[in-house]
């Protein structure tokens, strides 16, 4: 079985930010021999993944069946790719969602952007430009990735470091500390 991570899109979103999220991620992964792909398909957002009440979707929904996806597929990593808001249970939203050793991830990029919390009045900044938003979408690519490799969160210089804002996400690395790094390989 060949060590491919599959971009899937769910929902509609710009199709560039994944052929980006491809290159980026390629070089990150390649000294672990995990080259990246996209599914040319996209998941159709189901009514039951949505909760109108919040106006958000269920992430752990949506990654279960990626998940179910993946284990059907035989796919050795699958990361969801959603550009809408999202959350868990425990938390109001979330970035992204993974299990520990895992083949599915999944991701947002609605808070990623500065956008979304100028159309809540909550921040005054200038809108970033389109590479800090790419930036962030890696970061927590790559964290969630992690979490389907087994690492769990970290408090070193990580980036495996828990992520409650943007401004955690700006902080943290794109790498992942000696320690993590170390069990990745094993």
């Amino acid at each position: 079985m060949a060590n491919i991570i599959y971009l899937q899109e769910v929902g509609k979103l710009n199709k560039s930010m994944l052929f980006d999220l491809k290159k980026n991620l390629e070089e990150k992964f390649i000294h672990l021999n995990i080259s990246v792909d996209i599914l040319q398909d996209k998941i159709k957002l189901k009514k039951g993944y949505f909760d109108s009440e919040r106006g958000q979707y269920k992430a752990h929904k949506i990654l279960n069946f990626l998940n179910i996806r993946a284990q059907t597929m035989k796919y050795f990593r699958i990361l969801g790719v959603l550009n809408d808001d999202m959350y868990t249970k425990n938390y109001n939203f979330v970035f992204g969602l993974a299990k520990m050793n895992n083949s599915a991830a999944l991701i947002s990029i609605a808070r990623l952007r500065e956008e979304f919390y100028l159309n809540y009045g909550t921040i005054h900044r200038k809108i970033e430009s389109y590479k800090k938003l790419e930036e962030r979408i890696l970061k927590e690519a790559i964290h969630e990735l992690g979490h389907t490799f087994g690492l769990e969160h970290c408090i070193d210089t990580c980036i495996m470091q828990f992520s409650n804002n943007l401004i955690d996400t700006d902080n943290k690395p794109k790498e992942f500390c000696d320690f993590c790094r170390l069990k990745l390989k094993r």
